[in-house]
């Protein structure tokens, strides 16, 4: 499998529509442009922060899975806490 697109994404907003479009750098790698009337602008906005976040997500998960083979308490706290941290940026809610 070809390896994806490497972070940070950003959703932002272009030509008007509402964070629809999610870029890495100067390449977009993304276009939610949906049929008109099918998802509201809060879908679109949600579903652009969701796309953004996938790189930080895969490597939340990663490390969060390389943290409970450690079977150190620590390390695992820290883990558990940065993927809580990336799942509400991709959640809009940090």
């Amino acid at each position: 499998m070809a390896g994806h697109t490497p972070g940070p994404w950003e959703a932002v907003e272009n030509g008007g529509r509402l964070a629809t479009d999610v870029f890495a750098g100067d390449l977009q790698i993304a276009d939610c442009d949906w049929p008109q009337g099918e998802l509201d602008g809060v879908t679109l906005e949600s579903n652009a922060r969701l796309i953004a976040a996938a790189p930080s997500l895969l490597a939340a998960l990663k490390a969060l899975l390389a943290a409970h083979a450690t079977n150190n308490p620590f390390v695992i706290m820290h883990a558990n806490a940065e993927a809580n941290a990336v799942v509400a940026r991709a959640e809009g809610t940090s």
